[in-house]
């Protein structure tokens, strides 16, 4: 898969693991930011607003985390991402992390918000990947 890594002002073109792990490992971790701020993972091509033309007819999935899990979540849903273990193929737009004070945002981007076989697949993909025990690590 061909995706795109934003944080900020970093970009990052990821088309071979070696690319993605040298991009992905000099990114500050969500839970050690002292600020709040938000990571992008999308596909090459697409800006992550719902003004990018691939995003106007699509949906996201959002689910509210607690402070303390940021971390493994992350990890484990950029993993899903890289892996295609959602295996919706172009559906999937990206995935966005956006860490707040009081607390952590993930959301699932898709390309067609109608298609409810897709939705559920991420809502189903989305539920396994977080699904962590929390440990005093993270």
């Amino acid at each position: 898969m061909n995706v795109v890594c934003v944080l900020c002002v970093v970009r990052c073109a990821l088309q071979q693991v070696e690319s993605f792990w040298h991009c992905y490992s000099h990114l500050v971790r969500p839970a050690d930011s002292s600020v709040a701020l938000t990571y992008h993972l999308f596909r090459s091509g697409i800006v992550p607003v719902w003004e990018d033309a691939i995003n106007r007819s699509g949906g996201k999935w959002t689910i509210r985390l607690k402070k303390g899990v940021a971390n493994r979540v992350w990890e484990n849903v950029v993993m899903a991402v890289i892996g295609d273990r959602f295996a919706v193929g172009d559906e999937l737009c990206g995935v966005v992390l956006a860490i707040k004070f009081g607390e952590d945002v993930l959301s699932v981007w898709n390309k067609t918000a109608s298609n409810k076989i897709v939705i559920r697949r991420i809502r189903y993909v989305s539920v396994l990947t977080i699904c962590v025990k929390h440990t005093s690590d993270d």
